[in-house]
């Protein structure tokens, strides 16, 4: 079962980058380097991939590849935050739909020889903070330390500064130790945020009368009133 004790949410890091510059088309291929079969740590100053990954910008319209995507989120998770309740595929179609607030992200996938081993998406506001993009970013649990997550922040990272966006931003569970290469790569640690599981009594009925006599002793400012709508 879960644990009990305090759950880390995502840890935001952020990186500043240059003005915008040339970007890739919608489907390209990116290689970090040539395959190496004994290691996937960066070697001569680049990451050696142990696979060449193709990245496709996700369309809701190909329900194939967004079916695949979401098996890999669901995946990642389950290994990574099993106490997380699964996204299902019609919330992820949803979010590919309408994001946060109105706003669609671009999202892309990495797939190899014809799998998807890594989805990733561009979130950006036409609100507010109309220089940032935040990304989310994931591998398949059973393609990791292959330089698919490296390759597949490139491509989101072209995402965003072809918009416009120069100030991007990431999260991670931190039950995942983020990978090396994010720091080097200029991303900072901002802060961490918590959620935590509060496990009830079975007598809820007297918790319920002790929270609002509490409540109550602290209210006499406050009147309740009641509006009847359409």
């Amino acid at each position: 079962g879960p644990p009990s004790g305090p759950f880390p949410t995502p840890t935001p890091v952020h990186r500043p980058i240059p003005a915008p510059n040339s970007g890739r088309p919608a489907h390209f291929r990116t290689s970090a380097g040539g395959a190496d079969p004994k290691s996937t740590r960066p070697t001569g100053g680049g990451w050696r991939t142990l696979t060449v990954v193709d990245l496709h910008q996700l369309d809701l319209d190909d329900a194939g590849l967004v079916a695949a995507a979401h098996d890999a989120l669901v995946a990642a998770d389950a290994l990574d935050v099993p106490w997380v309740d699964p996204q299902t595929r019609r919330d992820f179609v949803g979010m590919l739909r309408h994001g946060f607030d109105g706003d669609p992200p671009a999202y892309l996938v990495g797939v190899v020889e014809g799998g998807v081993v890594a989805v990733g998406g561009v979130f950006t506001s036409s609100w507010d903070n109309l220089d940032s993009a935040w990304f989310q970013l994931t591998v398949h649990p059973a393609h990791r330390r292959r330089g698919h997550g490296a390759a597949l922040l490139d491509g989101l990272e072209d995402l965003a500064v072809v918009d416009g966006r120069t100030v991007l931003g990431l999260d991670r569970w931190a039950s995942v130790p983020a990978p090396s290469w994010v720091a080097e790569r200029g991303y900072v640690h901002v802060y961490t945020s918590v959620c935590r599981r509060l496990t009830l009594s079975p007598d809820t009925a007297r918790l319920r009368d002790a929270a609002y006599d509490h409540a109550r002793a602290h209210a006499a400012d406050y009147q309740l009133v009641r509006v009847a709508g359409p």
